[in-house]
């Protein structure tokens, strides 16, 4: 067994009727993919089952099968009486997975899986595994407890959830077990042509020409600069003078955009992931790098992508966030967009050096 909570699970799952699963906010290859296998595997056993969530899936991901079955909802108002059970998937906290804040998951006996740490859901039953690389493969090695056969259908679905989590394998700190699944899975039929042809090689003009106004806001923060007036994005707000050191002991990219900005472009989905994963992380003689984008008024979605000496969920936990080794986000409320970017890099500058990984 490779976890001690999969028979427990499993008696939990036999004895319920109707099953409920979620896809988090935004959700990604990984939340939608897991959702979908852990749906077929509960099918497979006689089981109802209805996946929700709070946000739609991104167009580019309704390749994958039965992605049409997933039912969009407000969490305040959904009917959750014809279900028994709650299967909470790749998801750290009650607000990514209601998509709002201080809103109440269901009263429902919980089972949560997912591999990010910190996770602060309650639930009866808890697979938090935070060396997975991706929920995805917590379930290949879940289904593996329960015998479950792996057919092409499961393979693609997890397939698609572990190299989306990891971008194809860019930031997988688990390396040869993520390896060792995921040639399994191919051996099995999952189609990795075909997730690369639909998620990595299917960008529309008008999306690479914002990525590339993007880039040119890109600007570097190094620890020789004791004014950060320059670091606003009017060059207003910022305190003229901040300790030398005091400063982050390593340079770090980052970009940010308003939602008047944002909106211009026609508020690009999966731009500002796409930014980080791709190339804000890349630039040479930096440590880190961050993304943040106000991408509702008020709303401030920041992610941040490192090198492996730097421990980016350390860096999110101080802005309430959370997330990986090399991938982590979080997100700022305010009136102000000026004044929540000078908090984030105030935050970042003015906290003590960032120690490396060891």
């Amino acid at each position: 067994m490779h976890f001690t909570q999969s028979k427990k699970i499993w008696d939990v799952i036999m004895k319920s009727k109707q099953i409920l699963l979620n896809i988090h906010r935004n959700p990604d290859l990984d939340s939608v993919g897991s959702a979908l296998a852990m749906q077929t595997v509960l099918m497979g056993l006689g089981k109802k089952t209805q996946i929700i969530g709070p946000h739609p899936i991104n167009p580019d991901f309704m390749f994958l099968p039965h992605t049409d079955n997933v039912k969009i909802v407000d969490y305040k108002t959904y009917d959750i009486k014809p279900f028994d059970l709650f299967i909470i998937l790749d998801s750290g906290s009650d607000d990514i997975v209601t998509g709002q804040k201080g809103v109440v998951l269901p009263s429902l006996p919980t089972i949560v899986i997912d591999h990010h740490k910190n996770n602060t859901i309650h639930a009866q039953i808890k697979l938090v595994d935070d060396h997975a690389s991706s929920t995805a493969e917590i379930l290949y090695h879940l289904f593996e407890d329960w015998k479950i056969k792996m057919t092409p259908h499961i393979a693609t679905l997890l397939f698609a959830g572990a190299c989306h989590d990891t971008m194809f394998f860019k930031y997988n700190e688990n390396e040869v077990d993520t390896f060792q699944i995921a040639a399994k899975l191919i051996e099995k039929g999952a189609k990795k042509n075909k997730i690369l042809t639909h998620v990595y090689n299917n960008l529309n003009l008008l999306f690479i020409k914002h990525v590339g106004t993007l880039l040119t806001k890109i600007k570097i923060q190094t620890p020789s600069h004791a004014e950060l007036a320059s670091a606003s994005p009017t060059d207003k707000g910022i305190p003229k003078q901040v300790r030398d050191d005091s400063l982050l002991k390593v340079n770090f990219a980052w970009v940010a955009l308003s939602y008047e900005e944002y909106e211009k472009m026609g508020l690009p989905l999966a731009i500002r992931e796409y930014v980080a994963d791709h190339f804000i992380q890349s630039i040479k003689n930096t440590g880190f790098g961050i993304v943040m984008i106000e991408e509702e008024k008020g709303k401030l979605c920041i992610s941040f992508r490192g090198k492996e000496e730097y421990d980016m969920s350390s860096l999110a936990r101080k802005l309430g966030g959370g997330g990986h080794l090399l991938r982590a986000g979080a997100t700022l409320y305010g009136d102000n967009f000026d004044e929540m970017v000078k908090q984030v890099l105030l935050i970042l500058c003015s906290n003590q050096p960032l120690a490396p990984q060891r």
